[in-house]
């Protein structure tokens, strides 16, 4: 966390800068959800986004599942898509 917010913190080797992301943590807790951030990470990477669009990118599409699936009942079993 930074300032008591949670953060993404990265730094772009490219661009020679620390990039510092605020999201919004939803209260809920889904089993694989870092390597699916990781996946989605990495895809845009691959597209050739900056780490920074790439960062938000990949925080927009999770916490949109997250928050699509919120009330799903078997947690354990990951994210159903």
């Amino acid at each position: 966390k930074v300032n008591n917010q949670s953060t993404i913190i990265g730094y772009d080797s490219n661009e020679d800068k620390y990039i510092t992301l605020p999201y919004r943590e939803i209260p809920v807790f889904f089993s694989g959800t870092g390597d699916i951030f990781s996946g989605l990470l990495i895809k845009d990477i691959l597209d050739n986004q900056s780490l920074e669009t790439a960062l938000k990118n990949t925080s927009k599409k999770l916490t949109q599942l997250i928050e699509k699936h919120k009330d799903y009942p078997n947690k354990n079993e990951g994210l159903p898509f």
